[in-house]
């Protein structure tokens, strides 16, 4: 092994440098290329490994040294040459420790425009157990023998950690990788091969094709012996599409092949771009072994096996996930790997999923690795992506798709900043007149992408007229809001049975940024059903005035069948939360909500269940409540169980499937008597199972073991325990470790819990812990003091800073009480999670709590008029 001696004579100077302010590097360096080799013998159970890595780089300033990331390596040989390559002098190099920077420092000054080639020999390891970097996964083979792979996440900060680089995201380059690996085992990297040597030993090179230019974040290399399975797409080139997987679950992957062909193809048709490598790999890791859940590496990407495994027994609704994920990082093969944001505060360029309570902007500066890491939340994934389907709607999706085509087009193989993508749709707006003229795309998104939160529209009658009173503020869900005049450019769709649904889809008029109010004619008829914003188009809540709530009540009384679904799913989240923040009356919220009554529509009880439980939560506390709600609540699910509950029924769809989710939750978790007849059904066929294995195959089945366990006793949990330490399918394994959540008795939860620490790998035990703090308040304090006992225990555990802090993050979710909060921010302190997080925890607990004080008895005296 050619670096795991030290060069007895290496003289190397580790000290604390002074000077750099800043967590980003300095830009008086570029590199424009990479050549990196990786020398492994994993396949030999050997998880060291020798790496040499030649950075090829421009100068930009005249500097006598040369700053680069650098973290857990162990530094060989430092070499500099010119671009004669002739040497030049290195006089020592040295790090800063807190911001990973290594510098290399010269005796003479490199002069600007010159370039250089800094080539570095290291050792390091895959034997980490934080799941970042380069790091190891296993299995057990059938002859019990233990085989290692090693396989990388990068994003966000961590390529530095597994080969001297330039760590940041404004910086795209060029790779050309080789590793080796053992003749039984293969490398797979981000392009596809160029060759293959055989050598020594019973070892291979593997050289791979030069990759596009792309960030550190985004390279990506496995070397593993998991099984292949091979299909091509074919629309614009031949593209070879292929899913790997321990070879045990290789069954499981003809599925994720044939729609990645399926998605790839659609997505170059749609972006209209072709795809940019003549590979795609999607690699299933186990669960145990995998924090990130997916990562969109270009050309090979990464999941859960649980995203991207499908076996005979995986139900329809586990299928359309396997679609959704993948599908998901494809589109990162397009956003945020062709084109990419110059830096993290643009994350939201890549991911812009939904959801809809936020506490930052859009676009937020950060520095610091924690910080970076804590980016990746809901407002990245969802704010954004709920803001960008607005802007769909504004502009009409075929003026939309223009300008994201545009976008890529002038941006591909470039970093890019949200003016960018400003500027290609204000391109295609102008051309079709999409927008009014004193508007421009770049007015309307900064308004929300620079700014935290989202507004509330209140739209108040005059009278009888046809003139309305249009209000906009921030939407907080505390009652007592703090001042504040943020304001944005908002569209405002409206529907009436009249229009015709004319200004459903497409804005009727703007509220401007910097107007509170305004005033505005809209033609309504007599009998009109009027909506504002229908189907949630927009990304703003609604109130009206009384007697326009009171009209939308006798719709839905009389003819909810006037109301499109997703409109009715609407008006239970916005009059749940309006009546939750003190500006609507939790009456009217539940005579909206009470239609459903009469109602098995899957997406106004996706609504409902979300805000059930939200009530179940904050309720928890205040028995006579809860049980006022409980009853409520099986009135009001009685019909959905009868046709959903017990069996499937022939040609469902998988809203179907997910109703009957929420079917048994909601009337398991309430009492209601046919649910927890069968789930006692249920809990003797956990005992009657003592001769076989226990076997959990779809989500329904699981939710019928979780009701059980809630009544389990020591006997039942050591079965399903037993099940647990068999079971090989990741799916499989998800389903049982979230069935053993559900126990509601205090020790025997405990009991669980330190089975699952020490028997099972530290993502299940984070998914346990998090399932369990999810069912019930029995859990959540369960789990705060299983962690405040063990801090000094759990070593792996606590490593992984990123999962912890999600963890604490879902645990303050479920506290409505003073003693709780208390003892979660005093596991904050000892955990020493960062300074903002503490903060942010402490606000929303006291949010909580307050919530809890005011709406209990608003809630309560609302509930109790449909009661018997």
């Amino acid at each position: 092994m050619r670096f795991k001696s030290f060069y007895i004579g290496l003289l190397l100077w580790v000290t604390v440098c002074e000077g750099f302010e800043s967590y980003r590097l300095p830009n008086t360096t570029k590199p424009t290329h990479y050549d990196l080799f990786i020398d492994t013998n994993i396949h030999e159970g050997d998880l060291d490994y020798n790496g040499t890595v030649k950075i090829y780089i421009d100068i930009l300033e005249d500097t006598k040294q040369i700053v680069l990331h650098s973290s857990r390596s162990t530094l060989v040989n430092v070499e500099l040459k010119n671009s004669d390559l002739l040497n030049i002098p290195v006089i020592k190099y040295d790090t800063e420790i807190e911001k990973d920077f290594l510098i290399v420092h010269v005796a003479s000054e490199l002069k600007n425009g010159s370039s250089v080639v800094l080539e570095i020999d290291f050792v390091n390891s895959i034997n980490r157990t934080d799941q970042k970097g380069f790091y190891r996964t296993s299995y057990t083979t059938d002859e019990n023998v233990v085989k290692y792979a090693g396989l990388t996440q990068f994003q966000a900060c961590d390529a530095r950690s597994a080969f001297p680089c330039y760590d940041e995201p404004g910086i795209k380059t060029t790779f050309d990788v080789r590793i080796t690996c053992g003749n039984d085992y293969h490398a797979r990297a981000n392009a596809g091969i160029a060759s293959v040597t055989m050598l020594s030993d019973k070892k291979k090179l593997v050289k791979f094709k030069r990759s596009p230019k792309m960030q550190t974040y985004l390279l990506a290399f496995l070397v593993s012996d998991y099984a292949v399975k091979r299909d091509y797409a074919n629309s614009t080139k031949r593209i070879t599409v292929q899913s790997l997987a321990r070879p045990s679950q290789a069954d499981q992957l003809n599925y994720s092949v044939d729609a990645a062909v399926k998605l790839i193809d659609e997505l170059q048709s749609y972006f209209d771009h072709p795809y940019e490598l003549d590979k795609i790999d999607n690699v299933a890791i186990r669960n145990t072994d995998y924090s990130a859940g997916a990562m969109e590496n270009w050309g090979l990407v990464t999941y859960l096996e649980s995203y991207l495994l499908v076996g005979a027994a995986s139900s329809e609704s586990a299928k359309r996930d396997v679609v959704i994920v993948i599908a998901h990082e494809f589109a990162h093969q397009f956003f945020g790997n062709l084109l990419a944001p110059k830096w993290w505060s643009y994350l939201w360029l890549n991911e812009g999923f939904a959801t809809f309570i936020t506490v930052r902007p859009m676009t937020h500066y950060v520095e610091t690795v924690p910080e970076i890491d804590r980016l990746f939340d809901s407002i990245a994934y969802a704010k954004s992506g709920s803001v960008l389907r607005m802007m769909l709607y504004v502009l009409g999706e075929q003026t939309f798709i223009k300008g994201l085509r545009h976008y890529i087009k002038k941006n591909q193989n470039s970093v890019v900043e949200p003016s960018d993508l400003y500027y290609s749709l204000q391109n295609a707006t102008t051309e079709d007149q999409s927008l009014p003229t004193s508007l421009t795309i770049a007015t309307v998104m900064e308004s929300w992408a620079n700014q935290p939160g989202a507004p509330v529209v209140t739209v108040e009658r005059i009278a009888d007229s046809n003139e309305f009173k249009f209000t906009q503020k921030r939407f907080y869900r505390t009652p007592s809001p703090p001042e504040n005049n943020q304001t944005w450019w908002i569209p405002i769709f409206v529907y009436t049975n009249s229009s015709e649904g004319a200004y459903g889809d497409k804005p009727l008029f703007w509220i401007p940024q910097g107007t509170s109010a305004m005033t505005r004619k809209i033609p309504i008829e007599e009998n009109d059903v009027f909506i504002l914003n229908p189907g949630q188009l927009g990304y703003y809540r609604v109130n009206y005035d009384k007697a326009t709530w009171n009209s939308l009540v006798e719709t839905l009384e009389s003819s909810p069948e006037t109301l499109d679904s997703a409109t009715r799913g609407q008006l239970i989240d916005d009059s749940m939360n309006l009546a939750n923040a003190g500006i609507l009356d939790h009456e009217t919220s539940f005579k909206i909500l009470d239609h459903l009554r009469n109602s098995t529509d899957f997406l106004p009880w996706k609504s409902a269940y979300r805000n059930i439980l939200e009530l179940d939560k904050m309720l928890a506390a205040d028995n006579d409540a809860l049980e006022l709600l409980h009853q409520y609540i099986i009135q009001l699910s009685t019909k959905l169980f009868e046709s959903y509950g017990m069996k499937e029924r022939v040609g469902e769809n998988t809203n179907d499937h997910d109703a009957r989710l929420i079917a048994v939750d909601l009337s398991c978790r309430v009492g209601q008597q046919k649910c927890t007849d069968y789930a006692a059904v249920k809990k003797t066929n956990i005992l009657d199972q003592r001769t076989h294995r226990l076997v959990i195959r779809s989500e329904t089945e699981q939710r019928w073991y979780c009701n059980a366990l809630r009544t389990a006793r020591e006997l039942e949990v050591e079965l399903f325990q037993e099940a647990l330490e068999m079971e090989e399918d990741s799916q499989a394994r998800s389903y049982l470790i979230n069935s053993l959540a559900c126990v509601r008795d205090r020790v025997l939860l405990e009991q669980v819990m330190e089975y699952v620490a020490e028997q099972v790998g530290t993502n299940e035990l984070y998914r346990f812990m998090g399932a369990a703090a999810e069912d019930s308040a029995v859990g959540m304090n369960t789990v705060i003091g299983f962690l405040t006992e063990r801090r000094n225990q759990m070593d792996d555990f606590f490593s992984n800073t990123r999962a912890v802090e999600r963890l604490i993050s879902k645990l303050a979710e479920k506290i409505v009480d003073r003693t709780s909060a208390d003892r979660l921010l005093m596991l904050a302190k000892v955990l020493r999670i960062a300074p903002d997080l503490e903060a942010n925890l402490s606000g929303k607990l006291d949010e909580q709590i307050h919530w809890k004080e005011r709406n209990v008895p608003l809630v309560r005296a609302a509930l109790e008029r449909y009661q018997p």
